[in-house]
């Protein structure tokens, strides 16, 4: 204090038998600690000083406070981002209802994920008798041979900032057989956030970087998916 090493407890007196004053190296310690301290300068030409008592924030608390606010995601503000982006949505489906297989019975729907809101588009993927596999097989050929062909149409219908965090491309995915009771259905879900999108629709990553950027759902349970194993060994 004052530039002299001062040894300072928080509440009550100094327990027994401590110093009255610091070590030598305690001494270094706490000049360094002043030397490496956070400085806030005042603007230049402004010879102001902070009032007593007013309080400096730390680089963290000026990071939290600048973090925006947590999404809204009620009904209410998805039932307003549906009414705002209806016209975009009825293009979007105009335009790629065929190339997408989208179901007519659940139309393009804003809906909440992990604090998120996602623009959800409802889709079948047909599969070959010849797909067959594991679960994890259909759900990279879905991606590959399907729902990577969707992202840039898709992406030419949001460039900028949206209010909303990215497209879930959900798909049933169906695998042909001789006979009704040998069909494979699996329900997969892909989560893709805006800036992974972009990223792939820039041709700056791949698809296996996109998948690893977003979040997978097969039946409702989240997987890793591996797209060049789970082709060629179906696991």
């Amino acid at each position: 204090m004052n530039a002299e090493p001062v040894t300072l407890w928080l509440s009550g007196e100094a327990p027994p038998g401590a110093p009255e004053h610091q070590p030598a190296a305690q001494d270094n310690a706490a000049r360094t600690g002043l030397v490496n301290a956070e400085v806030v300068q005042p603007n230049k030409g402004d010879d102001s000083t902070p009032a007593a008592g007013s309080s400096m924030k730390s680089p963290k608390n000026r990071d939290a406070m600048s973090q925006p606010p947590p999404r809204d995601i009620s009904p209410a503000a998805l039932a307003t981002l549906q009414a705002v982006n209806s016209h975009t949505i009825d293009a979007l489906v105009e335009e790629l209802n065929t190339q997408a297989h989208l179901v007519s019975y659940a139309p393009p729907s804003f809906v909440p994920f992990r604090q998120e809101i996602y623009l959800q588009l409802s889709m079948n993927t047909e599969l070959t008798e010849s797909a067959s596999g594991s679960r994890y097989k259909l759900a990279a050929l879905a991606f590959d041979d399907h729902i990577n062909q969707l992202v840039r149409p898709v992406m030419k219908y949001f460039h900028g900032e949206q209010p909303f965090d990215g497209i879930e491309f959900s798909t049933t995915v169906h695998v042909a057989a001789k006979s009704a009771a040998n069909a494979k259905s699996e329900a997969v879900e892909f989560f893709f956030p805006f800036s992974a999108l972009r990223c792939y629709e820039r041709y700056d990553c791949t698809g296996q970087q996109l998948i690893d950027a977003g979040v997978v759902l097969i039946n409702g349970e989240r997987v890793s998916l591996d797209l060049q194993v789970a082709e060629t060994t179906g696991h």
